[in-house]
């Protein structure tokens, strides 16, 4: 009933021609069958009836039948001598479109794998009406290495194609990531010095790409330290895993008691002994030194010393001092700091010392040794050192009474001389230092990490200060942990003439 209505409502349209001296030819025409498609187009062929009032002739057929869009009906009627024509054509579209292509809004996250929502839109082609819309489509699941969207295109009459099919690789799912320590626990389920964790995946879809580098944990201290790395699959996700340690690389915490006060005036004269004891609030206490009997020698500073030794296999010392009467005065705690061409000697002295001399091989000019201080202090810096050279310092103590005890400590100045050799540093910015070069009016300061460069830099000075982070060739670096080795050159005249001369030296510091 709908579409007879439709039929009779386009059956109004009348075409009327009115003949001289009469009342006029009309042509009138009526839709019998037809399938109404959109904007004025025909799905099926289309038959009309027609009829013509008002004329004594006629050559228009009284039903006609048009079968594609190019049927055209023409005809005319006559009424006396006047001849009116008529004519007649329909939109007809009976053919649905076709598929064609499909494409997608953006490129593969990963190795020609999608791994997030994307969008699929179909073309398509009709000879007819012409194409009014086809289906976009937005795929976000389930993962599969031939996922397959459907879709169909509609022509401006109102057909619809088939559905074309377009398939596409989606993983949307991370791999699984384990993290495996490289040896067993040091000691009772404990680590005490590094280990290197490292990562494997599996994905059971795309495939892994790539795994985080192996981590070597050193630090800090925990009865649950985590070390976390990850694995990317070739679609792009990315996977984590944890491994957590039980680490303590620190010794207990010593205590040394003395089994009885001094003998006088604060000295012993006697033997003593002394009971060690520990304390470890990680791992816990496992042994500690039997007693010791001090006995000698002799000194206003001497120490007795022993160890304990925490569950997760480290020690640590201990020690008392104490005043045993003997022969000469000892000092304590000599030690000596490389500088700029320098070495700055420490020491501890002990209450009854009197004067200290110091004596260095090799001297000062040519001679075999010289002394290079004298007095009662703690301490002295020795300028003006060779690079490369080791100088031998003996330190001779004298008390009141005349006794001498001597002490001996070695120093080799270095062209880079900070941070030490082998010194352990923050994960904050690290200066560099290094002995001037006469003549130099810049420097090339090269910094690798496990033997890959990844900073270069030309400061105009001895002293370079390296960032927290920084950009090299093109990529980002940062002072994470780990062992990083340093060289030095001297520039040789201007900068941009790129002329250097031989290595100063190179040097090397850990960042905790």
């Amino acid at each position: 009933m709908k579409r007879l209505a439709f039929a009779l409502a386009l059956a109004l349209a009348l075409i009327a021609v009115p003949a001289a001296g009469s009342a006029g030819i009309s042509f009138n025409y009526l839709i019998t069958a037809g399938t109404p498609g959109n904007s004025g187009w025909y799905l099926s062929p289309v038959t009309v009836s027609i009829s013509v009032t008002g004329a004594t002739d006629s050559n228009c057929p009284a039903v006609k039948t048009f079968n594609s869009s190019s049927d055209v009906l023409n005809c005319s009627a006559t009424d006396g001598n006047l001849s009116v024509p008529f004519s007649l054509q329909f939109k007809i579209d009976s053919t649905p479109p076709t598929v064609t292509s499909a494409s997608v809004d953006r490129p593969a996250d990963s190795n020609g794998w999608y791994n997030h929502a994307v969008t699929i839109t179909f073309v398509g082609s009709d000879a007819g009406s012409g194409i009014a819309s086809c289906t976009s489509v937005s795929y976000s699941g389930p993962d599969s290495a031939s996922a397959s969207v459907s879709g169909v295109c509609k022509d401006v009459a109102g057909n619809t194609s088939s559905p074309g099919a377009f398939q596409i690789k989606y993983d949307s799912s991370p791999p699984a990531v384990t993290a495996n320590p490289a040896r067993a626990p040091d000691d009772d389920g404990w680590y005490s010095h590094a280990v290197q964790v490292a990562f494997a995946g599996t994905d059971s879809l795309s495939g892994i790409a790539s795994c985080s580098s192996p981590v070597t944990y050193s630090g800090p201290d925990d009865a649950s330290a985590s070390v976390s790395g990850s694995c990317t699959d070739q679609a792009g996700n990315q996977g984590t895993a944890t491994s957590t340690l039980r680490y303590d690389s620190t010794g207990p915490n010593v205590t040394v008691d003395l089994s009885r006060k001094p003998d006088a005036n604060g000295w012993y004269t006697k033997p003593v002994v002394a009971k060690f004891s520990g304390i470890d609030a990680l791992s816990g206490v496992a042994s500690c030194t039997a007693p010791q009997t001090f006995k000698g020698p002799d000194g206003s500073d001497e120490k007795v010393t022993g160890t304990c030794r925490d569950k997760a296999g480290n020690t640590a010392t201990g020690s008392v001092e104490l005043r045993y009467d003997g022969s000469g005065p000892r000092l304590a705690q000599v030690a000596a700091a490389i500088g700029d061409r320098s070495a700055t000697l420490s020491w501890k002295r002990p209450a009854d010392l009197k004067a200290i001399e110091v004596v260095r091989r090799p001297g000062r000019g040519s001679a075999a040794s010289s002394v290079v201080y004298r007095g009662t202090g703690t301490g002295f810096q020795d300028k003006n050192l060779r690079v490369g050279v080791a100088y031998h310092y003996t330190l001779t103590t004298k008390d009141a009474a005349g006794n001498t005890a001597t002490a001996a400590v070695t120093a080799t100045p270095r062209a880079l001389y900070a941070p030490a050799t082998g010194a352990k540093v923050g994960a904050g910015a690290v200066k560099l230092a290094w002995v001037a070069k006469p003549g130099s009016r810049f420097y090339n300061v090269q910094l690798f990490r496990g033997g890959k460069k990844i900073l270069s830099a030309w400061p105009l000075i001895a002293t370079m200060r390296v960032a927290q982070q920084w950009a090299y060739a093109g990529k980002k670096y940062k002072l994470t942990p780990g062992t990083y080795h340093w060289y030095v050159w001297p520039g040789v005249g201007s900068r941009a003439a790129s002329h250097y001369g031989a290595l100063l030296g190179g040097s090397s510091f850990v960042v905790r």
